[in-house]
């Protein structure tokens, strides 16, 4: 104990005995932060942040190399979960590299969209070229580019609705 005056109703002090694993509210000394990533409290890692926390897969990355990982290498979340911090989820790249991947998963991400959103058309444009209506006409009602209908009516997999 730090020999700190208690108050009547206090079996210890106040300050400094209220912190870590004394703390009312420890919860095993991990916390999932605003970006979703898991921070376990290891106050003697050397890359601790400032409160004593480090990225949970950061420290099972380091576990499955059995040396500290260098400020410079970057831990991958393969599948996207960030909390999901088995090492067969985990990639140790580079910043470049995690850059590229992670600019190829938005690319897939924004097809898949567009995708979905096409096929939500298509039955209207299915429509409009059964009354006659020209890839032209069709493209200047509903906004988008003849050469992007022309390229998705080829595409079997979007002629598939019925």
């Amino acid at each position: 104990d730090c020999q700190k005056p208690i108050t009547r109703t206090a079996t210890r002090c106040t300050g400094c005995c209220r912190v870590g694993q004394l703390h009312p509210n420890w919860k095993g000394g991990k916390i999932k932060t605003s970006q979703g990533y898991i921070n376990v409290y290891t106050p003697n890692h050397p890359h601790c942040d400032s409160e004593g926390y480090v990225k949970e897969h950061r420290l099972v990355m380091e576990q499955y190399l059995g040396r500290f990982l260098e400020q410079k290498e970057i831990v991958h979340h393969i599948n996207g979960i960030k909390e999901d911090n088995r090492v067969e989820n985990l990639e140790l790249t580079d910043k470049k590299k995690h850059s590229l991947l992670h600019a190829a998963d938005k690319q897939q991400k924004q097809r898949e969209r567009y995708d979905e959103n096409f096929k939500k058309i298509l039955p209207t444009i299915i429509s409009l070229i059964e009354q006659g209506y020209s890839q032209r006409r069709i493209s200047e009602k509903l906004g988008i580019a003849r050469l992007t209908i022309r390229k998705r009516l080829r595409n079997n997999s979007f002629m598939s609705h019925n």
